[in-house]
């Protein structure tokens, strides 16, 4: 995600604790979700208002899948190929739930007390599952393909299994007799615009224990965020916190939370103390627009352009390197190869105007809070070639992503203007 509200950088942090006080209040009940299991949620199995919660606190580990569907079904009996008898449309509601490696569909009734019993598996594609029933009763299961449309609807249908179709017509007429089952699932809850969606960006390591320095922008969104890139591997995700949020300069600290996180190892490079000259040469590491450049790292070149940045903000610095959608948050390195800044937005009416946020105001603002942050004085990329500096630098540089819910930041932008008032 890129950031372009360019006229928001001049915002204070002037929250009073007031406010803070009263934000709490009004999203306790959000906080209090967090403590609900699937477990709860099983052992009220009937009670379908016990799900929404739970979908709500999980909602950063949802598959398209799980939520709360309203379902209608109909029978079908066919006697050879002649249809001989259609079924009213029946409805009821179901709650469809990841269990292990599987997602159990529970019914009104409650899917463990229920005569059958239903799951759905995932397949290759993320929009076929397969369907599996279980009749306790004649101890018989039917398996079929479940199409899954634009993530509210499912629909599937299967011939009832033959010891099934005995118990309707007998043994006599079961042989020449099948019943075809048709089921249609529209979610009910969450909705479309409830589903997680990921946003992505860009960090750079401010320490070998796991801090790292991204744009505000990329994490205000609320979800669970995660880094990946570390030591090069790009399938492992580590999970991350925000532990400040440097709302006036966009800029905020993750910190890797990771058990199975040991170190980032020694930083190869520093970051200024001073300003670089306008002319000086850059470059900028990032990975932009990753749902179609991949997620290799991207490597763009340019000058300071101007020695401040937006309505002559000069907290940053304009730069002619080109940056997109994704850059944001990405170390901004001089040609010696220090992080001379952060990469956070770019100008949408002019061409090859971008910014990035000076390192210099960043250590002061450290200094000022009095951080304990030992921030690495040493410069590994200093005479190597450009392409060297890339090889040696880009093992620091790393994914930023949040899996979020726009059902929830929906709930703290409702709780934010009654603050307001």
């Amino acid at each position: 995600m890129f950031y372009f509200g360019l006229n928001l950088f001049h915002a204070v942090r002037n929250e009073t604790v007031l406010k803070k006080t009263n934000m709490i209040k009004n999203l306790i009940f959000i906080l209090m979700l967090s403590f609900l299991s699937i477990e709860q949620c099983n052992s009220q199995c009937a009670e379908l208002s016990t799900y929404k919660p739970y979908f709500i606190s999980n909602f950063s580990k949802l598959d398209r899948i799980e939520g709360i569907w309203r379902g209608s079904y109909k029978s079908k009996y066919y006697y050879g190929e002649s249809l001989k008898q259609e079924t009213n449309e029946w409805t009821e509601d179901f709650i469809i739930f990841k269990d292990g490696d599987e997602f159990k569909c529970c019914s009104e009734n409650g899917y463990f007390s229920a005569e059958n019993k239903r799951a759905f598996t995932s397949t290759a594609s993320h929009v076929v599952y397969l369907y599996n029933e279980l009749f306790t009763n004649t101890n018989s299961r039917v398996s079929t393909n479940a199409i899954l449309y634009t993530s509210n609807m499912i629909v599937l249908s299967y011939e009832l299994p033959y010891k099934e179709t005995v118990k309707i017509f007998g043994e006599d007429l079961a042989h020449d007799s099948k019943v075809i089952e048709e089921y249609k699932f529209i979610k009910k809850f969450p909705f479309e615009d409830d589903i997680p969606s990921i946003v992505s960006g860009t960090g750079i390591a401010l320490t070998s224990n796991g801090f790292i320095l991204t744009c505000n922008h990329v994490v205000e969104s609320i979800g669970s965020v995660s880094v990946s890139g570390i030591n090069g591997n790009f399938k492992k995700k580590y999970s991350a916190e925000c532990v400040d949020r440097i709302q006036e300069y966009d800029l905020a600290i993750l910190k890797i939370t990771d058990t199975s996180f040991k170190s980032f190892g020694p930083l190869p490079f520093s970051f200024t103390k001073t300003d670089e000259d306008v002319g000086s040469n850059v470059f900028v590491l990032g990975y932009p627009m990753r749902a179609t450049m991949g997620d290799e790292i991207k490597l763009t070149t340019g000058i300071i352009s101007s020695a401040s940045g937006y309505d002559g903000d000069v907290r940053l610095y304009q730069i002619s390197a080109p940056v997109q959608s994704g850059n944001s948050g990405g170390p901004l390195f001089d040609e010696r190869g220090n992080v001379t800044g952060v990469v956070t937005a770019k100008h949408l009416n002019a061409e090859n105007a971008n910014y990035a946020f000076k390192s210099s105001v960043f250590r002061k603002y450290l200094l000022d809070n009095n951080y304990q942050l030992k921030l690495s004085s040493q410069n590994l990329l200093l005479g190597k070639s450009l392409s060297e500096k890339v090889k040696l630098a880009k093992n620091y540089v790393y994914i930023i992503e949040v899996r979020t819910s726009p059902y929830l930041n929906k709930l703290v932008k409702e709780a934010k203007k009654l603050n307001n008032r």
